[in-house]
């Protein structure tokens, strides 16, 4: 009877650490896009591990692209005492339970087997910067690196206290006006070999606005072609 519990706890760690191997350091991400799924008015791209092939069904990861939605309604103004300057802050998510299931859901049904929520994750960027495609005369963009995160706030400064008012409401209102904003993911280790060129990416608005190109894709895998492919090697 003594020796149930230190059984018990051995079981245990053995088990999470079986979940954790897909995620580990050594990984690393194909460079190919698996599929690109619909999600609101744009999508995102599925890439998978790169010896996916050569592992057992339960052992596959897979890795979506963030989703980048602007919350329009999160824009504030404040007085940053620290940098001596008038600010609009905005918050854009990275992703989230929703989108996890339907990246998880697709998945199932392409491959028409179980894929369980734990071997699916966002792709783990080390870091993130806004950007800018036109030149602003009212704001000036905060353009220094933030920790990727689920949930990141961003701001963009401004001369006179009443311009960042005008920009936090017109983002409320028309967040649409602001698709000059993009922002540039620095990858991690596991990621630099599929992501190393760091391009800009379109910010998606949470509100039915004119959508936006998906400008992750260069080449969208077609379903039917990919199945074919997969076909002869182990899914």
């Amino acid at each position: 009877m003594a020796h149930c519990p230190i059984l018990f706890v051995t079981i245990l760690i053995v088990s999470v650490s079986s979940q954790s191997d897909c995620f580990t350091s050594w990984l690393k991400i194909s460079n190919r896009i698996l599929v690109s799924v619909p999600y609101g008015n744009f999508r995102l791209n599925i890439y998978e591990q790169v010896d996916n092939n050569k592992l057992k069904t339960d052992e596959k990861c897979y890795f979506y692209s963030p989703i980048a939605q602007l919350d329009g309604k999160s824009a504030i103004t404040s007085f940053n005492e620290a940098a001596n300057q008038n600010e609009m802050r905005f918050r854009i998510e990275m992703w989230n339970d929703k989108v996890q299931s339907r990246v998880v859901q697709y998945l199932a049904e392409f491959f028409r087997r179980l894929v369980t929520a734990d071997r699916v994750r966002v792709v783990p960027f080390e870091k993130v910067a806004l950007a800018s495609t036109t030149v602003q005369t009212l704001y000036k963009l905060s353009t220094d690196w933030q920790p990727f995160q689920q949930s990141m706030w961003f701001s963009i400064s401004c001369l006179m206290l009443k311009d960042c008012h005008q920009l936090a409401n017109d983002m409320r209102t028309h967040p649409d006006q602001f698709d000059n904003l993009k922002l540039v993911y620095s990858p991690s280790s596991q990621t630099s070999q599929t992501f190393g060129t760091a391009p800009l990416h379109d910010i998606h608005f949470v509100q039915d606005s004119a959508p936006t190109a998906d400008d992750w894709i260069e080449l969208t895998a077609k379903n039917s072609d990919l199945k074919k492919e997969l076909n002869g090697r182990r899914i």
